[in-house]
């Protein structure tokens, strides 16, 4: 992965976030959006975080360990604070300050948290999704008649060419009623 690969990346993830107008009847969860992977790593754009502020969580892709069972490909030391400074300098252009992080080395994750709200028809479709089903109210968000499916799938999410393609932390259950 290149330096300029790596933030078209991030660019493409948080123009999702704060730019890209959702169309009505929209649905996704609170978990929002995966990065392929990117030199042994995956960004996730949260829309809804703490506090219902978006977060940008690197993963490492490949973990490894020792015989005792310790950790191996923990991010590299000062890798969640060039995530964070890369975040500050872009946040001046998507209009956000990056308010809070925590975890990082040595864990194989860490959390940057965006203090702006995403674009209002993406949170519009995430309250949607935490609505859960109009149809079947008792099933909430787990419904299986296809309702988030079909919500989701109205959903404009970002190509972020060249790697894996994106996925999302959404679960579609599969029962009917």
């Amino acid at each position: 992965m290149t330096e300029s690969s790596f933030l078209k990346a991030l660019e493409t993830g948080l123009s999702w976030l704060y730019r890209t107008e959702q169309p009505p009847g929209g649905v996704i969860t609170h978990h929002g959006i995966i990065t392929g992977a990117l030199n042994d790593r995956r960004y996730t754009f949260v829309p809804c975080g703490p506090k219902d502020l978006p977060l940008v969580i690197v993963n490492v892709v490949r973990r490894e360990y020792d015989e005792n069972g310790f950790l191996l490909s923990a991010l590299d030391e000062n890798e969640l604070e060039e995530l964070t400074a890369i975040l500050r300098m872009m946040g001046s252009f998507y209009g956000y300050p990056v308010v809070e992080r925590w975890n990082g080395h040595p864990f194989e994750t860490g959390t940057v948290q965006l203090g702006s709200p995403v674009h209002p028809t993406l949170l519009a479709a995430v309250n949607t999704y935490r609505a859960g089903c109009p149809a079947h109210p008792d099933a909430g968000v787990l419904c299986a008649c296809g309702w988030y499916r079909d919500g989701y799938q109205r959903m404009t999410i970002p190509d972020f060419g060249g790697f894996d393609s994106a996925s999302t932390h959404h679960r579609v259950p599969v029962a009917a009623h």
